[in-house]
Parts: C-alpha cells; structure tokens; sequence
C-alpha cells in the first residue's frame, strides 16, 4: 500500500529506483532538504524492515495482486457512489 501511495503522490514507479538510496535522493529533492533519521521502537515492537525475505519476481507478483485487488476497491466503491 505504502509503494502504490508513493508511486501515485510522486508520478513515478518504484521499479524505476535501484535501491533505497536512490529513493531517499528522490525524495530529498522534492522536499528541500535532508531526510530526518527517527526511532520507530516502542515498548511494544521494533517496526522497520520486511518480515519476509522476497525475491524481486516473488514481490512484483504480490505487488500485482495488490494493485488489482485495489483497483477493484476502487471501483466498486465508485459504483455504490454512483448508485446512491
């Protein structure tokens, strides 16, 4: 969800960047200035990171599915506008 709000907020695709480096560039040139590095722990859990290990095939067929799936989120929900 993070990737396809990113992608639509910026007008690009994540697969255009080789790496978090790049993104980060990417970034701190729309804003201005240096990302700010913050702690995300809390008492309850470490957040950050992937749970799973995917391979670039195995996550862009998950991205897919997602992407679709949204998609028609989206246009159902702009049916029942319609209908109302």
């Amino acid at each position: 969800m993070k990737t396809l709000i990113f992608e639509e907020e910026c007008g690009v695709s994540i697969d255009d960047f080789e790496d978090i480096a790049q993104i980060d560039k990417f970034v701190e040139k729309r804003l201005g200035r240096p990302l700010e590095v913050t702690d995300r722990r809390t008492s309850l859990t470490l957040r950050g990171g992937n749970v799973f290990r995917l391979n670039r095939e195995t996550r862009e067929s998950l991205e897919a599915a997602v992407n679709a799936s949204m998609k028609a989120v989206e246009a159902q929900r702009a049916r029942l506008q319609a209908q109302m």
